[in-house]
């Protein structure tokens, strides 16, 4: 099974370097096309909650739902990336140029993730 759609939700099932291993796994397709793929990664860690005692009050068990965002080139290993216009303009290198008229034209914040699936859809339309 190479994709699943959930609640319009794209989840593209592919290899991903995570830490120091690579690792197959489902991610979230963001944005992008043949070029370049914007992809969000989901990791849910469990904490447990501190027990009674007497001195302090109980705390519950509780989940950290972190996300992270990945770009994958061709079909290759996906890469966790740094949200930041710098680092995206420096993935995007090649046609850089356009992309930074895209973002100050448009005012775009790479920070937003809408605005960062524009900058890579546009990205991808370039060729």
């Amino acid at each position: 099974m190479d994709s699943i759609i959930v609640n319009n939700h794209t989840f593209i099932y592919g290899k991903l370097l995570y830490g120091n291993k690579v690792r197959d796994d489902f991610m979230e397709l963001l944005g992008g096309g043949k070029k370049v793929q914007l992809l969000r990664y989901y990791t849910c860690r469990f904490i447990k909650g501190r027990d009674v005692s007497s001195y302090s009050a109980p705390d519950p068990d509780r989940y950290v739902l972190k996300k992270e965002y990945y770009i994958r080139r061709s079909n290759e290993v996906a890469e966790l990336i740094k949200v930041n216009k710098k680092s995206i303009l420096q993935l995007l290198e090649d046609k850089r140029e356009y992309v930074q008229t895209l973002i100050k034209k448009n005012k775009l914040k790479i920070g937003k993730e809408d605005d960062l699936i524009k900058v890579f859809n546009h990205y991808n339309s370039l060729f």
